[in-house]
C-alpha cells in the first residue's frame, strides 16, 4: 500500500509542477509589477521638469514685463519710489502660483556719455525682493556699467531689467541635482534690455534726491 501511496503523492506532485510551469495566470500582475516603479519614476520627472520649464518662463516674463513698463514711463514724469514697486509688484504677481519670496528683480538705468558710447554708467538701480513684499531698494551708483557693444550710441540710455528666481522641486530634485552643485535650489536668470519710448534715460526720484 505505501508504495502506491508513494506513486501517487509523486504523480500529483509532477502534475502540479507541470501546471504550474505552464499556466499563465497572474503574469500580467508580474509584469506590471515590475513596469508599475519605472512609469511612475519617469511619471514624476515628467511633471518636474514641467514646472522647472514653466517657473523658468515666467521668470524670464518677470523681466519682460517690469522693464518694459519701466520704459513705457511718460517722458514728462519722473519715476517714484511708488511707481517702481507697483511695477515690480505686477512682477511678483506673474510668477503666480509659483512662490514670490523666492523671487527678485532689478533694474537699472544706464546712459552712455556724450564723448563715447562705449563710455556707459549706471545712473539708478531698484532691487525688489520677493522675500520683503512691498518694499523696494534704489541707489544712485553712478559708476560704470558694461554692455554687449553696439547697444548704445553717445549720450544714449537703456533699461536693463534682470530677474533671478530660486526654483525648489515640488517633489525631489533627482533628475536636476546632477547638473547643479547646490542640491534644492536652481536659480534661473533673465536680462533684458529695453530702450526707453519717451526720454533718453529715465532719471529716478529717490526720496528727496533726483538720480542724475
Amino acid at each position: 500500500m505505501r508504495p502506491i501511496l508513494h506513486r501517487f503523492a509523486l504523480r500529483h506532485v509532477a502534475t502540479a509542477l507541470k501546471g504550474f510551469r505552464t499556466r499563465c495566470e497572474g503574469t500580467a500582475a508580474i509584469e506590471f509589477g515590475f513596469i508599475a516603479p519605472i512609469m511612475m519614476f519617469l511619471f514624476l520627472g515628467a511633471v518636474e521638469v514641467s514646472q522647472a520649464v514653466s517657473a523658468d518662463r515666467r521668470t524670464s516674463q518677470v523681466a519682460g514685463y517690469s522693464g518694459d513698463l519701466i520704459a513705457q514711463a511718460p517722458g514728462n514724469t519722473t519715476p517714484d519710489l511708488d511707481y517702481i514697486l507697483n511695477v515690480m509688484n505686477v512682477g511678483s504677481f506673474v510668477m503666480d502660483p509659483y512662490k514670490s519670496q523666492y523671487l527678485k528683480i532689478t533694474i537699472r538705468s544706464i546712459k552712455s556719455s556724450n564723448v563715447s558710447a562705449s563710455a556707459t554708467s549706471e545712473i539708478w538701480r531698484c532691487e525688489f525682493l520677493g522675500s520683503a513684499p512691498g518694499s523696494v531698494n534704489c541707489t544712485c551708483p553712478n559708476t560704470s556699467y558694461t554692455l554687449p557693444s553696439g547697444l548704445l550710441s553717445t549720450l544714449d540710455g537703456v533699461i536693463v531689467a534682470e530677474s533671478k528666481y530660486s526654483y525648489h522641486p515640488l517633489v525631489f530634485d533627482f533628475f536636476m541635482k546632477a547638473t547643479h552643485a547646490t542640491p534644492g535650489i536652481y536659480d534661473m536668470n533673465e536680462k533684458l534690455y529695453l530702450k526707453p519710448r519717451n526720454r533718453m534715460s529715465i532719471p529716478l526720484q529717490n526720496g528727496a534726491t533726483l538720480c542724475s
